[in-house]
């Protein structure tokens, strides 16, 4: 989760921005389950907000997982995380109780668990982000970081001004905030 604004900071070739969210994330995690996700989720970021190109939010998420397979091909566990990628797809679509299916992915304790959940309520809930908050804090695990990946993704697939006020009204040092977001949009419209 920490790993987000990497996306948000850095344009260039995408490899080179997925291997900083992973180089960054190994200081501390330094399996590469725990690096490989932080990845990902760079990626995700980095394609919203600069090169959507008319692509789907799980199309994205597809390209991140093309990618991060390339750049880490022979890593012992990347089949793991990429089956962990998928189910959170294949969820996503079922019809089947939302709880069921993040216990499927697991309890965001670890990297790709966390990833996976944050995947399945981005793709389920892609236009309410009130619903898919909700849904991604409402489990067992590690919601706090379950909830905090998820609103990376959707809170930037669909930008500040379609959040309900009431994620926004209240929050603590929300005009620092404002400011440092709009010193990195102004960055690069200069």
């Amino acid at each position: 989760m920490r790993c987000a604004p990497v996306g948000l900071c850095l344009k260039g070739n995408i490899k080179e921005i997925d291997m900083e969210a992973a180089q960054l994330s190994a200081i501390t995690h330094c399996h590469s389950l725990g690096y490989m996700p932080s990845a990902i989720l760079a990626h995700i970021i980095n394609r919203i907000t600069f090169s959507q190109n008319g692509q789907t939010l799980k199309e994205i998420i597809l390209d991140a997982q093309k990618t991060v397979s390339e750049i880490f091909e022979n890593d012992e566990n990347l089949s793991y995380l990429n089956k962990i990628i998928d189910l959170s797809i294949e969820l996503s679509k079922n019809s089947e109780n939302d709880l069921d299916n993040i216990h499927k992915i697991g309890g965001g304790w670890v990297g790709e668990e966390t990833l996976g959940i944050a995947l399945y309520c981005s793709l389920r809930y892609e236009n309410d982000f009130s619903k898919a908050v909700c849904v991604s804090v409402n489990h067992s695990g590690d919601s706090d970081s379950t909830g905090a990946v998820l609103g990376n993704i959707l809170g930037a697939w669909l930008g500040f001004d379609t959040i309900e006020d009431k994620w926004k009204n209240g929050l603590e040092l929300s005009d620092v905030l404002s400011r440092v977001c709009d010193d990195i949009c102004n960055s690069f419209e200069n």
